[in-house]
């Protein structure tokens, strides 16, 4: 008892402490935002409390949600939408979790391998202040947050293994759900860790017969196979796209070679780290104290080599330096080899993740090194303070990196945002056109606090330059890995630029601010000069400049632009003008939308401004999901679908084929011999994940019920004196 109330105390200190580093995420309520951490406002968060759609159509021309797997979190920031600001929500859902659960699954893991409570202080220590989860905290906190549940899940695991009961396996499953939900690349790595226990588990610790084997694999296998079922309402319709295959965040080639190293791996040294606000992409040198991070680490190691459990993360550590050194000597073809060859790998195109096996490893390789120090001194009374000065050396190469933290002068997510009021104006403006579709293209790129939703997408002229649109401009001579200034104007300047802004349902062009006082200029990437695309956007005839009074923010409207759904009596082209209808149409979600037709009488085509995808479908007279499955001949024949040379989708409504191949009651006749249909346009891939929702639900469902009753037998065992319980050390 009187152990584990200086446990407690001890806990309490360092979660004190923990919040005194990162005091401006617990004390300062203002919005952050910096890096891939972007803000949404209050009137676009209301949106994420949604069913979950494959389609997202509120960026650029729409396309696969390859953030899908988020979902989950996406839905308690709408849910938090409802009840608290952005700045709140993101704080409940991310910053404070990620502190926390670092911490104490950090110090509860190491606790489990070596029972001391300074080994463990030191290697939550170790775990949360080295270089590279700190630089997460810059703007990466998707992946911190599944780092920071790394340590909690691999605990749980291991005393699924040992334990083998229902309770901490169906934890263990949850906790990776969490991890897939924050950030799924990760929750990939954690699975191999995982399964690299399993086999160390079997072969090393438990050295079990086939029988037993066979008794692990089965307990090993509960919390992955609980996280996939979870996460099946993606998972059933990403791989009817074969999406690994198709999407560009698995087919992109290797990045960052020149960054990583074998010193900078060893050393736990993140290539950008200075001290003070990170130089990005401009490696710096590794400060000579970090030499002491690998020989605590070896120390550790060497020291208590005799425990399995250090032996195993010891190897860890040893993947982790292999890996995140990435193409650098020696073996430098081994990563490329498991990029090209092992399944998702390739979703790592530069190798700064893999720092998190050796923050992990170190974690308690170093802990370890504490627990000897602690123990082995402890026997020598005239040295015992000599332990106190070493763990301190220790725990203090660590708490140093978290200066620029505490101070601030790291930036990014450690200073606090304002919304310039000209973005303001900006949305009061898009949100009283509520009622009207239309596009709003960014030169050359949009702002963080660029609003937007699925009626209103926003779009980067210069990401479309170098995607939708590169066809348009030439790039051949060009060595850049972004276009330059002259070369994103290039493309409002062609013979046949605003038939193709018209055809994109583009209505603003608009400049953002030079904003450096929120760290959001980027027109230095563009050429440095903001006024030049202002200069340039005036000469188009095509373009007028509005006054919506805002001061600095510049607004261009395309005033001829076309609406989301329309038909032509001719196929659409942006070489020439083609005159178009406006018809009826209903948004009911991303991935459907219904549409009426009246009184065709001649061959008529569709055109749906979204970029093309196969899988668009169309649809005549009732439509049900379930049939769309099954039915081969559910919807009109992929031969009536086209790419315009816009890139969008186009659907031939051919009257001869309709009244040849569908009943009388699929249309309405006419007395003059026209028809009248209706239709759904549909991404025939949602039919999967509704179905994999179901299977998730179940799952989701089934775990729910027997968490209840377990905390049910809790409460009234407890009552009678005795009751179940869950250490995590």
């Amino acid at each position: 008892m009187i152990h584990r109330n200086k446990t407690k105390i001890l806990l309490c200190v360092i979660l004190i402490s923990v919040v005194f580093i990162f005091w401006r995420w617990f004390f300062d309520l203002s919005i952050l935002s910096a890096g891939d951490w972007g803000f949404f406002y209050g009137e676009f968060q209301k949106t994420f409390l949604t069913f979950p759609y494959l389609w997202v159509g509120n960026l650029s021309f729409g396309g696969v949600d390859i953030s899908l797997s988020m979902y989950p979190a996406v839905f308690l920031f709408g849910i938090l939408s409802h009840f608290v600001n952005f700045a709140f929500a993101e704080r409940i859902l991310y910053f404070w979790p990620v502190v926390f659960i670092s911490i104490l699954g950090s110090f509860f893991l190491v606790k489990k391998i070596t029972g001391s409570d300074a080994a463990s202080i030191t290697g939550s220590i170790v775990f949360l202040c080295n270089t590279y989860f700190l630089t997460l905290g810059t703007g990466h906190l998707t992946v911190m947050m599944g780092v920071a549940l790394a340590p909690l899940i691999l605990l749980f695991f291991i005393k699924t293994l040992e334990q083998k009961k229902m309770i901490t396996a169906i934890i263990t499953g949850f906790l990776c759900f969490a991890a897939s939900f924050y950030e799924f690349r990760i929750f990939y790595l954690i699975l191999w860790i995982l399964f690299f226990y399993f086999l160390f588990y079997c072969f090393i610790i438990d050295k079990v017969n086939f029988k037993k084997f066979l008794i692990n694999a089965f307990w090993a296998s509960i919390p992955v196979i609980l996280s996939v079922l979870l996460n099946f309402y993606w998972i059933f319709g990403f791989y009817t796209l074969n999406i690994a295959a198709d999407t560009r965040v698995f087919n992109r080639g290797l990045f960052g070679n020149s960054y990583m190293n074998l010193l900078r791996s060893i050393s736990l040294f993140h290539p950008f780290w200075t001290g003070a606000k990170l130089s990005s992409f401009v490696v710096q040198q590794i400060p000579v104290h970090f030499g002491l991070v690998p020989l605590f680490a070896f120390l550790g190691f060497l020291l208590n080599r005799k425990n399995k459990f250090v032996l195993f993360f010891g190897v860890l550590s040893l993947l982790g330096i292999f890996f995140s050194k990435q193409v650098a000597e020696p073996f430098p073809a081994l990563y490329f080899w498991f990029y090209n060859n092992l399944p998702g790998f390739n979703a790592f195109r530069e190798a700064s993740k893999f720092y998190f096996f050796i923050s992990l490893g170190y974690a308690v390789l170093i802990g370890a090194f504490v627990f000897w120090l602690w123990n082995k001194i402890s026997g020598w009374k005239k040295w015992k303070f000599t332990r106190y000065l070493l763990i301190f050396l220790i725990a203090f190469t660590f708490l140093w990196n978290a200066k620029p933290v505490i101070i601030g002068n790291l930036g990014k997510l450690f200073i606090s945002r304002s919304i310039p009021a000209d973005y303001i104006i900006l949305k009061d403006d898009i949100l009283r056109q509520s009622s009207d579709y239309f596009r709003m293209m960014w030169m050359p790129v949009y702002s963080r606090w660029s609003y937007y939703d699925s009626e209103h997408p926003k779009i980067s002229l210069a990401n479309l330059c170098m995607g939708d649109w590169k066809d348009f401009v030439d790039f051949k001579s060009i060595d850049y890995s972004w276009p330059m200034q002259d070369r994103i104007i290039k493309v409002l300047n062609l013979p046949f630029s605003n038939n193709l802004l018209d055809q994109s349902s583009i209505k603003y062009i608009i400049v953002p601010i030079r904003d450096l006082e929120n760290d959001d200029d980027f027109f230095a990437s563009y050429g440095g000069n903001r006024d030049f695309f202002i200069t340039e956007l005036d000469k188009i005839k095509f373009l007028e400049r509005l006054e919506i009074g805002t001061k600095e923010l510049v607004v261009y409207e395309n005033s001829d632009t076309r609406p989301h759904i329309y038909t032509t009596s001719i196929p659409e082209t942006i070489y020439q003008y083609v005159p178009f209808n406006l018809i009826k149409f209903t948004y009911q979600n991303s991935t459907r939308y219904k549409i009426q037709l009246s009184s065709v009488s001649t061959s008529t085509y569709i055109n749906f401004s979204e970029s093309y995808h196969p899988d668009w479908k169309l649809r005549i007279a009732q439509f049900s999901w379930i049939d769309a499955l099954f039915d081969d001949k559910y919807f009109i024949s992929d031969d009536f679908h086209v790419k315009t040379n816009a890139g969008f989708n186009s659907f031939l409504i051919d009257l001869e084929y309709i009244k040849q191949n569908y009943p009388p009651s699929a249309y309405k006749l006419n007395p003059d011999g026209s028809i009248d249909l209706e239709l759904t346009l549909y991404f025939k891939p949602q039919s999967y994940f509704y179905l994999g929702s179901i299977i998730s639900g179940i799952t989701l469902l089934g775990c729910l019920f027997y968490l209840a009753g377990y905390i049910i037998r809790w409460l009234k065992q407890r009552n009678n004196g005795s009751s179940p319980s869950i250490h995590l050390s």
